[in-house]
């Protein structure tokens, strides 16, 4: 039985359904369809595109790895769209656009007001 097309992406992808799969059909009785890394890759990029920082990214790609774990599914290949999310770093240090935002340091007096006098050591 060969796997018939994706209705929405021909030839792109193949269907999850069969007789070793446990998930049968989908919402609205859709079969199932593994997406090829080239999706997620494309999804980084339109991220990206859209001017989302690497860090968002990032999280949007742990957020689709824990879906799926959840879903008791296999892992989406990642490797493309962290190619993608490599690339869109290194043109946002080479057009100046990346930037780091770290707190500033803590002084002793900031720290001596959220720590309760009973703790606060009187010998300095």
């Amino acid at each position: 039985m060969s796997p018939s097309p994706c209705p929405r992406r021909p030839g792109g992808c193949t269907p999850a359904t069969g007789p070793g799969s446990p998930r049968g059909r989908g919402r609205e009785g859709w079969p199932r369809y593994r997406r090829p890394p080239t999706n997620l890759a494309e999804y980084v990029n339109a991220l990206a595109e859209a001017g989302k920082a690497p860090t968002t990214i990032e999280r949007a790609l742990a957020a689709i790895s824990t879906a799926h774990r959840a879903a008791g599914r296999d892992r989406p290949d990642l490797t493309l769209a962290r190619a993608v999310l490599r690339a869109h770093r290194r043109e946002r240090v080479l057009a100046g656009t990346a930037r780091a935002r770290k707190a500033a340091p803590v002084t002793i007096a900031a720290l001596r007001a959220m720590v309760p006098p009973a703790l606060v050591c009187s010998c300095d």
